[in-house]
């Protein structure tokens, strides 16, 4: 028999007794609907369609009781361990997690749940949850999780470009050098920003730089080819609606960037910049796509932007620069099937 088929018949029973089912992309509005009911600012970067529809590689399941939720994937296409939870939203999501591992560890499955803030190891070790130790691939130890999550103020990003007055402490300024850096790229480079509506000629070329820059990032040996390919294709779904902005970037009629931001609430989520490789080109970007959204949107503008933990020394480093205003670290916890109560 197929290990595949089999896998999935020994799954049938929990998908058959248990609400479990496929996401849609009817079902953005209702996570939308659950992120509301987040009385503090939703700044974390996992509290966004886009990142859902990314961190289950668009074949997401939701598990759903009552007034909350768990938004999970199987990591490996053949249905077979671990189950990944990405996000779990409701006040009773932690109970939900944890039904939801029981029922897998039942049938040999472990659970990992990812985005976890070290604040709250302790209360989920306790639980019978454990950190891990294992590489999440052999480039990163814990993915989009390597690195914390960094909160910045919005305004003080889209005018990062200006030389630097006097602070009066409230905010961090950004680091003076990379200040002068955007200033001398606006000085001698003549990269325009615009909106981008999808079409073919150049979804093509979108999709060309990303096949260029995920060879790249394998070739330094900081990432997988397959996994950064799978890990943006969620930028050519049309059906993700709700407050998403598209921008392509020109120097001389070449495509040198195209960036993917959603805002939501207080927050504007950076999810994709792909860019061609050169030095400070990615930073550069960045403060482009959020400049042009402080100059053009209509108020309310958004208070933060909220960057993705990086995979890489070298992007965490510039992103610390940026002198965020929040930090928030993450981590990675597993159940493991044996680990279940009632097994050695």
């Amino acid at each position: 028999m197929n290990p595949d088929i089999e896998n999935w018949r020994t799954l049938l029973p929990i998908f058959k007794n248990e609400p479990i089912f496929p996401t849609t992309p009817e079902d953005e509005e209702e996570f939308y609907n659950y992120l509301s009911l987040i009385k503090t600012p939703a700044l974390a970067f996992e509290n966004n369609w886009p990142y859902i529809i990314q961190a289950t590689r668009n074949r997401g399941y939701k598990y759903e009781k009552g007034n909350s939720i768990v938004y999970f994937h199987f990591k490996n296409l053949n249905f077979s361990s671990p189950v990944v939870i990405v996000n779990h939203l409701g006040p009773k999501s932690i109970d939900l997690c944890l039904k939801l591992t029981e029922l897998f560890n039942t049938i040999e499955i472990d659970v990992l749940i990812k985005n976890v803030d070290t604040n709250d190891l302790e209360q989920w070790k306790e639980l019978g949850f454990a950190e891990t130790t294992s590489p999440w691939n052999s480039c990163t130890l814990r993915d989009d999780n390597s690195f914390p999550d960094y909160i910045y103020d919005f305004e003080r990003i889209a005018n990062a470009h200006l030389p630097r007055k006097s602070n009066d402490g409230s905010i961090p300024p950004i680091k003076q050098k990379k200040g002068r850096m955007l200033r001398k790229f606006n000085r001698e480079r003549e990269i325009i920003v615009k909106p981008y509506k999808p079409n073919l000629r150049e979804e093509i070329e979108i999709r060309k730089a990303l096949e260029k820059s995920a060879r790249y990032l394998e070739d330094k040996g900081t990432d997988l080819y397959q996994n950064v390919i799978d890990a943006h294709l969620f930028i050519f779904d049309q059906k993700i609606k709700k407050n998403i902005f598209q921008y392509v970037h020109y120097e001389n009629g070449i495509l040198k960037a195209y960036s993917y931001l959603t805002y939501i609430q207080d927050s504007l989520f950076y999810n994709a910049i792909i860019n061609h490789k050169e030095p400070s080109l990615m930073l550069f970007i960045l403060w482009q796509g959020v400049n042009y959204i402080y100059n053009t949107l209509h108020h309310p503008k958004p208070k933060y932007l909220s960057l993705q933990g990086s995979e890489i020394f070298g992007q965490n480093h510039w992103k610390k620069q940026l002198n965020p205003v929040i930090t928030i670290n993450k981590t990675h916890i597993i159940k493991k099937a044996s680990l279940k109560i009632g097994k050695d």
